[in-house]
């Protein structure tokens, strides 16, 4: 189901919340933003994870969700255990993916109001320095991997 890597990398952050929240959450809960999810039940499922701010029982979320495929879905998702070497790094990466989806998607949107207020003939010098801050954010973004 989850296929492009925008969910997978939904998907990564939420097994290494579910299976490493007392080791990852300190180190991660300033960055953690679940508004940069898409996938529903995702966000969902990260909610519910981080709620108490600590370890909950894997079984008791799945009774959050109503629908059977839902419970399905978010059972081999939290039964289907994965052992990344550096969880907290692998949740600080695919927060970076989902941040460079948003900030390119800011980039895009700019470029096309930039094209719109040329052909109106109007000036479009704030959005081209818009543009050039989404793209430093997003070399920031980028280098700071790097870094890692």
């Amino acid at each position: 189901m989850f296929t492009s890597a925008v969910q997978k990398a939904q998907l990564e952050i939420i097994r290494a919340l579910a299976f490493h929240l007392d080791d990852v959450f300190p180190a991660v809960k300033s960055a953690l933003d679940f508004e940069l999810f898409d996938e529903p039940i995702l966000k969902k499922l990260g909610g519910l994870l981080i709620k108490e701010k600590k370890g909950v029982e894997l079984s008791a979320v799945i009774d959050h969700f109503d629908d059977r495929q839902e419970k399905e879905l978010v059972s081999e998702i939290l039964f289907d255990e994965v052992h990344p070497d550096d969880p907290v790094q692998i949740i600080q990466e695919c927060l970076a993916t989902l941040k460079g989806r948003l900030i390119k998607d800011q980039i895009k949107t700019a470029r096309l109001k930039m094209r719109e207020l040329e052909s109106l003939g109007q000036d479009t010098e704030a959005i081209i320095l818009e543009v050039a801050e989404l793209q430093k954010q997003l070399q920031d973004l980028t280098v700071s991997l790097d870094r890692e």
